[in-house]
């Protein structure tokens, strides 16, 4: 999968893009690659400019977005999936595990193209 990281925390980037290449994945840090399947969108403090232009600017292009920021600040976690986020997560999680955090991105997309697949209930 070809993964963009647009962050400006180049710390929080040294931190998810080993992680995803380690899992088999294309990972540049930028807004310049294209095109690209997913693209972690930073937007909290340390977001690149105009975060939110970028986002509808991925999405119209296919792109699926995750978007990531700190947990005290859910205003805007919510503007970035009012903006076209499949998946919004905060920091924590993504540094954690970048790999759940796109099993999660996969759950969601497998659910949309399946929507009457529905888990059957463990007590039948």
């Amino acid at each position: 999968m070809d993964i963009g990281i647009l962050s400006g925390d180049l710390m929080m980037v040294s931190r998810i893009l080993p992680v995803l290449k380690a899992l088999g994945h294309r990972v540049a840090a930028g807004p310049d690659r294209r095109p690209l399947d997913v693209a972690i969108v930073d937007v909290g403090p340390t977001a690149l400019p105009d975060w939110g232009k970028r986002i509808r600017a991925l999405r119209s292009e296919g792109t699926r977005i995750i978007a990531f920021g700190p947990h005290q600040n859910p205003m805007v976690l919510a503007r970035a999936k009012g903006l076209g986020a499949d998946v919004v997560t905060i920091n924590a999680a993504i540094l954690r595990s970048p790999g759940a955090v796109l099993e999660a991105l996969a759950d969601r997309l497998r659910s949309e193209d399946n929507p009457d697949d529905t888990p059957e209930s463990p007590h039948e």
